[in-house]
């Protein structure tokens, strides 16, 4: 009777570690997506450059991507010291984001931490690690349809004083699926700074009237006599 005991208790102990297990690992039986290549040229005119293949690419916005892939990624290169800047994971702490962005192309924190380390530290001519600018043309080949990768694009592109592709940018964003009222308030910003009034003004109402509550957009348009909409 005990061995009969031992025995069922061993048999429900190893169906629940194989039960455990495979829902730690269920993300692995997705197979990774196309490599997307590297489109596109940096703000200096120069061919983005292949950095090669390594792990994935998987989609972030992906459910089923979410799962076991991305907590290996995260777990071992995407930590918070990296994220902040901290300091690297495995090394520095433009290995790991380059890591995480080649895994998932349009990892949306990464690619920010990415622009923010790009746009502190002066990235090197032999540099490891690609201009921020091609990660972000490598991601909107991947996903078309993500729009908060084409979000942090523009907003890069603004920072870089090339308004006019950002403009670009964001008109891609708002025509993709959910994409928020606060892109359209972005971009009329950006054409009141281009003096395209008529423009802003059209944004501003898609903007506002899509539930957006900042009001630099309307008291710049108040101040030349072109908001509220008579």
């Amino acid at each position: 009777m005990h061995s009969q005991t031992s025995l069922i208790a061993f048999l429900v102990l190893a169906f629940l570690s194989i039960s455990n297990y495979a829902n730690a690992t269920s993300g692995a039986e997705y197979p990774p997506l196309p490599n997307p290549g590297w489109p596109g040229h940096d703000l200096n005119g120069t061919q983005c450059v292949d950095r090669g293949k390594g792990y994935g690419p998987y989609d972030y916005t992906n459910p089923k991507h979410r799962g076991y892939s991305l907590k290996i990624v995260e777990e071992y290169h995407f930590t918070k010291d990296v994220e902040t800047l901290k300091k690297g994971s495995s090394g520095y702490v433009w290995g790991d984001l380059n890591y995480t962005i080649l895994a998932f192309p349009n990892h949306h924190r990464a690619l920010y931490a990415m622009m923010r380390y790009q746009l502190t530290v002066k990235r090197p001519l032999d540099a490891r690690y690609a201009p921020i600018e091609c990660y972000f043309q490598r991601a909107i080949k991947f996903n078309p349809g993500d729009y908060r990768v084409m979000q942090l694009y523009a907003n890069y592109l603004t920072k870089k004083k090339q308004p006019e592709m950002a403009v670009n940018v964001y008109k891609r964003a708002i025509t993709a699926k959910n994409s928020p009222p606060q892109i359209n308030y972005s971009l009329g910003l950006l054409y009141f700074d281009l003096k395209k009034f008529d423009d802003a003004v059209e944004q501003a109402k898609i903007a506002y009237d899509g539930g957006v509550k900042k009001s630099k957009l309307a008291s710049k348009l108040k101040k030349i006599n072109r908001w509220p909409i008579q």
